[in-house]
């Protein structure tokens, strides 16, 4: 597979409401890659960055430093993103809060191809509009119904819809199925999945939830306090996971037998997740977490070595 997406040392922050206070650090110096037709997972608690690294990649806000590549093209120093946006879309977390609840499905999904002047009349916009309900899984006679008149699942699918009118290569998926229940869970990943097999898609698949990132993703980059903690294969982490902090949230993943849920419970961490706005300056920002840490651990920050063929994780005592 060739190089779709690359991100080298991206960093975004925040001024804080108050004088004297240091800038928020959300992201900190992230480095990846995404293939053409790839999936790769971002996952981590609330807080991490995980949002902010998505929509910075987009430039949906503007990052402070650092390299966004897209086919060669360096999109931090790209002046009118107008071009791209047609290639690179989003869907949100929350679809009642994203789609506009004054305008009509029909007029939603369509709003995109009629800015960049993609059809040349009505008809072959409505064409196109009822050819993507039916491509997301929905009847045409919602089309002319407001947001508030579908279900969660529905709207969600509306949402997909309208990222797919600009004929996009690379999707940010921002915690798309949180909000939904899991019957509604598994029927967008599968259709994320249809979509990505029929139109080669690539996404980034930011989640809390590392059994939902394990399904889909090829990848998985695990993320705390604006650093990666771990990269490595869906299969291999899951697997062979070696971060203190990943070990922490495969022990989250429910399982269905109580008896180990409790045993395993016993052995998580202590302590509480640490924000952008309270990482240390100095050394690993899991420290005081972690099981094992060390003195030497709260003194510098851990690179992200390469443990393995393509297994990575940022760790001093590994």
């Amino acid at each position: 597979m060739s190089e779709l997406l690359r991100v080298e040392d991206l960093v975004k922050s925040f001024p804080a409401k108050k004088r004297g206070i240091p800038p928020l650090v959300a992201v900190n110096g992230v480095s990846f890659t995404v293939d053409e037709g790839e999936t790769l997972g971002l996952v981590g608690e609330s807080g991490c960055g995980k949002t902010t690294l998505g929509r910075s990649v987009l430039r949906l806000v503007e990052p402070d430093s650092g390299q966004i590549l897209y086919r060669g093209t360096d999109l931090t120093k790209t002046r009118d993103m107008r071009p791209l946006r047609k290639k690179l879309q989003i869907v949100f977390q929350n679809p009642s809060g994203s789609l506009d609840p004054r305008t009509l499905v029909r007029d939603i999904i369509a709003e995109g191809p009629r800015i960049h002047r993609m059809n040349a009349s009505k008809q072959e916009t409505r064409e196109l509009v009822d050819r993507l309900m039916r491509e997301v899984g929905l009847s045409t006679e919602y089309a002319d119904c407001y947001p508030s008149e579908l279900s969660g699942g529905q709207q969600q699918r509306v949402s997909i819809a309208r990222a797919l009118a600009l004929d996009p290569e690379f999707i940010v998926c921002d915690e798309v199925v949180s909000a939904l229940d899991l019957s509604y869970q598994s029927q967008i990943i599968n259709l994320m999945e249809r979509l990505q097999s029929e139109r080669r898609l690539s996404y980034l698949f930011i989640s809390h939830d590392l059994a939902v990132v394990r399904h889909i993703s090829r990848r998985i980059a695990v993320m705390y306090a604006g650093r990666f903690a771990e990269v490595a294969d869906a299969d291999e982490l899951v697997s062979h996971a070696v971060h203190p902090y990943t070990r922490v949230l495969l022990r989250s993943v429910p399982i269905p037998d109580p008896q180990l849920s409790r045993r395993r419970a016993a052995g998580s961490s202590t302590g509480s997740v640490v924000g952008a706005g309270r990482v240390p300056q100095t050394g690993c920002a899991f420290a005081d977490r972690c099981e094992r840490a060390e003195a030497a651990c709260r003194l510098e920050v851990p690179p992200l070595r390469e443990l393995a063929p393509g297994h990575f994780a940022a760790c001093r005592l590994l």
